[in-house]
């Protein structure tokens, strides 16, 4: 992809991701994207079939980039190794704070919570040797994958008011222990 269709997509992406702040994708048209981009309609359809399409490849984009993070960071054999993947995970949160925030925040949005969870647990099952028809595992990965979404949205939402470095101290000892 060459340098001026990333700037235009992330123009695209920074529009949206702003008018879904204050509104719900249905009620965000194409004109106010183009409009807040500063770029013409043509140009948005170059790239996108609609703000459905639009919203699903930032959302596969990021699950894209936490899919990598995890082949990269998570331990394969040394409980040690959870620190580095704890802190790569809550700066990759950091990071990508618009998006996530909005992932848990809209109640319409609990899908694609939903599918970076099961992207996870699958992930972790798969790291970990797990047999994924075995209910007792399937039900472990579960509540630990979806106790660190909810500790990470508690965050995102200043409900828990921490530095990242605390944060991924945190998260590194309640991982060791599972």
């Amino acid at each position: 992809m060459d340098r001026r269709t990333r700037k235009t997509k992330r123009a695209i992406a920074s529009a949206y991701l702003s008018l879904l702040q204050n509104k719900p994708i249905n009620k965000i048209s194409i004109s106010e994207i183009t409009e807040l981009a500063d770029i013409g309609r043509g140009t948005f359809y170059t790239h996108y079939s609609d703000i459905y399409d639009l919203h699903n490849q930032l959302l596969d984009e990021k699950l894209e980039a936490l899919i990598l993070l995890f082949d990269t960071t998570y331990p394969n054999d040394q409980i040690t190794d959870f620190k580095t993947f704890c802190q790569n995970l809550v700066s990759f949160v950091s990071e990508n704070q618009t998006i996530f925030q909005l992932l848990v925040k809209e109640t319409t949005r609990r899908n694609d919570l939903r599918k970076i969870k099961e992207v996870l647990i699958a992930k972790v099952i798969a790291a970990e040797s797990l047999d994924p028809n075995d209910l007792q595992s399937y039900i472990e990965v579960s509540f630990a994958v979806s106790g660190i979404i909810s500790i990470l949205s508690d965050w995102l939402e200043s409900t828990i008011d921490t530095d990242l470095e605390t944060l991924s101290k945190i998260l590194t000892r309640i991982m060791a222990e599972y």
